[in-house]
């Protein structure tokens, strides 16, 4: 990790919390702070937390906060629900069965479709017909990133790509990556870089795909477990358990354990 950061940024409690552990966060169009914590989720203004829950929710903890072109909030538990949150309630999308997944989802939303990782292979969700889909691959998938239109996935082994309308793909890499099984993808990108994390070394690298071809540009070593790694006013933070930096190297947060960085308006 670089050191020589330019600014360093002073971290302030906010009061009235509903937990002190939270796991993701959203800012929306309308400009509130969406929270997604060890006892569900909450919308804050500001001022106040306004906190919601489902009745069919068999874990209570929620991350994974994605927004869709209607203004729905979506996010899921640790147990494989996936939820949506329209006129501050929480509903559960039926047509995702967590009942028969081992782990639970990572999702993106790419243009008009919630796209979650399943052990069946991909799920697909379209957000404005209400159709779902599954695309079945050996093996299912674990991770994903969206890159503009598609949406590369990982499995522990083999690597594909999805658009809307195509069928999955196989991706080809050739490189060289230590402990690939233990890697997991990370749901954002920069232009068209996205990002491939190694735990427990805390490495992650730099990924193209062109052609069918994923290409490592460069590895970087953290030093710490890597939570995440979001994107936030166009640079990319690296949230470790000891510490967050850009990967521009401007700024640096030390001595933190997060997992997600926004501002409100």
């Amino acid at each position: 990790m670089a050191t020589g950061f330019a600014q360093k940024n002073e971290i302030v409690s906010i009061p009235n919390q509903p937990s002190s552990e939270a796991y993701d966060l959203l800012k929306d169009r309308k400009g509130y702070i969406w929270v997604a914590h060890e006892f569900g989720v909450s919308r804050y203004d500001g001022v106040n937390f306004i906190n919601l829950h489902h009745p069919r929710q068999n874990s209570v903890a929620l991350t994974g906060l994605i927004e869709d072109k209607k203004g729905r909030i979506w996010c899921h538990n640790f147990s494989g629900q996936i939820f949506y949150i329209e006129d501050l309630q929480l509903h559960l999308l039926e047509d995702y069965n967590y009942l028969d997944e081992q782990d639970f989802p990572r999702m993106v939303i790419c243009g008009n479709e919630l796209v979650a990782t399943s052990k069946k292979g991909l799920f697909v969700y379209n957000l404005l017909t209400g159709e779902s889909t599954y695309h079945y691959v050996k093996l299912g998938t674990n991770s994903l990133a969206q890159v503009g239109k598609k949406v590369i996935c990982y499995n522990g082994f083999e690597f594909f790509s999805y658009e809307a309308g195509k069928p999955l793909t196989k991706l080809r890499f050739n490189e060289k990556v230590q402990n690939l099984r233990l890697a997991s993808l990370q749901k954002v990108s920069m232009k068209d870089t996205f990002y491939l994390i190694v735990n427990t070394k805390g490495v992650y690298h730099k990924l193209t795909e062109s052609g069918g071809v994923l290409r490592s540009h460069a590895v970087v070593k953290t030093g710490a477990f890597i939570n995440t790694i979001t994107a936030f006013e166009n640079d990319v933070w690296i949230n470790t358990n000891e510490h967050s930096f850009t990967n521009s190297g401007n700024e640096q947060i030390a001595g933190m354990n997060l997992s997600d960085i926004v501002t409100d308006n």
